[in-house]
């Protein structure tokens, strides 16, 4: 006779996504080794490593799955001193894993080149308690990551870019357009 006494635990199944090798398209499922994603029809993809972008099982406002390095942003109304809507604005926000607390955090795209010119663990997670005390990231657990997924809009990957200039570039095109169409 067992002294074990069989439960069963729902354990979420992560997927992966990451750049293939061969033509730098995304391709999604699971991880296999170091270079290989494995999609669900068993079909095997070479990847790029440094590109490996782990899911955080959450959805967005669109339905899209977020995964680590995605960026996001969420539209807020933007209001005068007096408490008046004059407009909106857009927040740019990274999903990004925090080893050393365990748990999926939105970091605001006006500290991503601080976060990743760290030189190690401790001095990223420095950064993010320096910057938690001033609300400029978003450090909740993860049903209010979930939750803050749901209202966010999926805007590109770290990846697609070959430096953050580039992404802060696009940023920047993006919203000026979204200024010319609303005159």
């Amino acid at each position: 006779m067992s002294n074990f006494v069989e439960i069963d635990i729902p354990v979420p199944l992560f997927t992966y996504k990451a750049k293939k090798v061969d033509n730098g398209e995304w391709v999604t499922g699971i991880m296999v080794g170091k270079r290989w994603i494995e999609m669900e029809n068993s079909y095997r993809y070479e990847i790029n490593p440094a590109t490996v972008c782990i899911s955080t099982n959450t959805m967005s406002l669109k339905g899209t799955m977020v995964y680590t390095d995605d960026v996001y942003f969420d539209e807020t109304d933007e209001v005068d001193n007096k408490g008046n809507v004059i407009g909106d604005r857009r927040i740019y926000f990274i999903a990004k894993w925090v080893e050393n607390w365990a748990q999926f955090i939105w970091l605001d795209i006006d500290l991503l080149s601080e976060y990743e010119d760290a030189e190690s663990d401790e001095e990223r997670v420095d950064c993010l308690l320096y910057h938690n005390k001033s609300g400029v990231i978003n450090r909740v657990d993860y049903d209010g990551f979930k939750e803050s997924a749901g209202g966010m809009y999926y805007f590109g990957n770290l990846h697609d870019f070959p430096a953050i200039e580039d992404l802060i570039e696009k940023i920047e095109t993006f919203e000026s357009e979204c200024l010319l169409n609303k005159k």
